[in-house]
């Protein structure tokens, strides 16, 4: 077995080390005391205050236009209202009545009007008599007698 020829690295050649700065200790960082978290803590209330009286306002805006709706939608039924009670006032109108039942109708004022007299009771001495056969004279009914119509009788 033969020795192969090892090769060594040369050391390559050096020059005079970099100066590195020289250490030196440092303190630890101060730790908060109470100024710096009550100090965050006045922050984040301060941020949440403003944030919370944004949402509030955002509420009674939609709230407002909720309400701003309402009245323009009340408006337009006021003035449906009103519109609809100057039609109806004027299709009571009598003489619109009378002129659509003249027309259409074809009616007019009766030519004698007979006022019946009101009976108080008691201010009668006698009793009225009963109507004669024909209680309506001049139409053409016939009139059936109460036995014709089997009105008192006890056979079916």
């Amino acid at each position: 077995m033969s020795a192969a020829p090892q090769r060594v690295a040369a050391a390559p050649a050096r020059g005079p080390a970099p100066r590195r700065p020289h250490l030196r200790e440092v303190a630890p960082a101060p730790k908060r005391g109470r100024a710096g978290w009550v100090g965050i803590a006045v922050i984040m209330s301060v941020m949440f205050v403003v944030f919370a009286a944004a949402a509030v306002q955002t509420l009674l805006i939609q709230t407002q236009v909720g309400i701003d709706d309402t009245q323009r939608s009340l408006d337009v039924a006021r003035a449906v209202e009103a519109d609809l009670l100057l039609e109806v006032a004027s299709l009571e109108a009598p003489a619109r009545i009378l002129a659509e039942a003249s027309i259409k109708v074809e009616m007019g004022p009766p030519d004698n009007r007979v006022f019946l007299a009101p009976i108080v009771p008691g201010q009668l001495d006698a009793p009225l008599d009963p109507p004669g056969d024909d209680p309506f004279p001049g139409s053409d009914r016939t009139t059936a007698s109460a036995a014709e119509v089997g009105v008192g009788t006890d056979s079916p």
